[in-house]
């Protein structure tokens, strides 16, 4: 189930780069600029796009640690329940 999140939450990032890619690059191909200004601008939104997407898989990566120490931390308790569950049986069965 988790790793279907994550190739989940992996195609929602890669869409949303390759989307504004081609939305960039389109918007600034048919706007009348020169080459240099084309070449420009066409840079300053690459940059913006990739620095959303930066911050984006920032967010991701938060999100799974959060994630992976939650479970680290329930399965300890699981391992003592259950460590605490064997000694009472031990000691009804011992004596």
């Amino acid at each position: 189930m988790s790793g279907e999140r994550n190739d989940f939450t992996k195609g929602i990032l890669i869409g949303t780069l390759i989307g504004g890619l081609i939305g960039a690059v389109l918007g600034i191909l048919s706007a009348p600029k020169s080459g240099a200004e084309t070449r420009e601008e066409m840079a300053a939104r690459t940059r913006k796009i990739a620095d959303q997407f930066r911050d984006e898989c920032g967010k991701a990566l938060q999100k799974s640690k959060a994630s992976y120490e939650s479970l680290i931390h329930q399965l300890k308790e699981q391992e003592s329940n259950v460590g605490k569950r064997i000694e009472r049986l031990l000691k009804k069965v011992g004596g």
